[in-house]
């Protein structure tokens, strides 16, 4: 069981002002002496996408994403204060949402797994001379007033478990506030334990 890389474990939705995260700006207040790589947008509505060798951090349309590109946990941790530093640069900016995600691959095959696919309607579309290229299943679960939304998504021989714990919020003292409460390491360990207790899936949880 993998954790993807390149997927955005933390998004924030607001009315964030793309020309702030301006590389000069982030090179002095968010990354300083670090060796930064910059990618700059095109034909979109964004902001350039600035990297370090752990993660990246830019915004698109109206929403502040951090992306995972090393699969440790203290690249999570180095995510959270940098959105907890944003936050208090930042203060008023107007925020709506923000959502927790973490996408796990799991490419061994998953033979126990497959009657979760056994759908009433699979067997006649095969029947029917279609092709079934991939299949979705989604929940949408609550438990300690956390709201997460899991999608599981099977294409050829992958499985991909899709978890995204949503947070509604009114300004940025709230998100601070929920993220505290909410720490990423804590989420990701949550959905690691749904894997493990739901699904058989031993993917190293830890107790949260």
């Amino acid at each position: 069981m993998n954790l993807k890389t390149e997927f955005n474990p933390l998004v924030i939705l607001g009315a964030w002002n793309k020309h702030i995260f301006s590389p000069e700006w982030v090179g002095k207040f968010l990354f300083p002496k670090k060796k930064l790589e910059v990618e700059f947008p095109i034909n979109v509505d964004g902001s350039p996408r600035i990297s370090t060798e752990n993660l990246r951090v830019f915004i698109l349309n109206n929403r502040l994403n951090f992306v995972l590109r090393k699969d440790e946990d203290n690249t999570l941790e180095e995510i959270q204060e940098l959105s907890l530093k944003i936050a208090d640069y930042l203060p008023h900016t107007p925020v709506v949402a923000y959502g927790a995600n973490f996408l796990f691959e799991y490419p061994d095959g998953f033979d126990k797994l497959e009657p979760l696919f056994s759908l009433f309607d699979s067997e006649k579309l095969v029947e029917s001379g279609y092709i079934i290229d991939s299949d979705q299943i989604r929940h949408g679960l609550v438990r300690d007033n956390r709201k997460i939304n899991l999608t599981l998504v099977k294409k050829g021989d992958i499985l991909k478990f899709d978890f995204n714990f949503h947070f509604d919020i009114s300004n940025l003292v709230e998100f601070k506030e929920k993220l505290k409460q909410n720490e990423l390491l804590d989420l990701k360990n949550i959905a690691l334990s749904i894997l493990n207790d739901v699904y058989g899936i031993d993917a190293g949880a830890t107790n949260v």
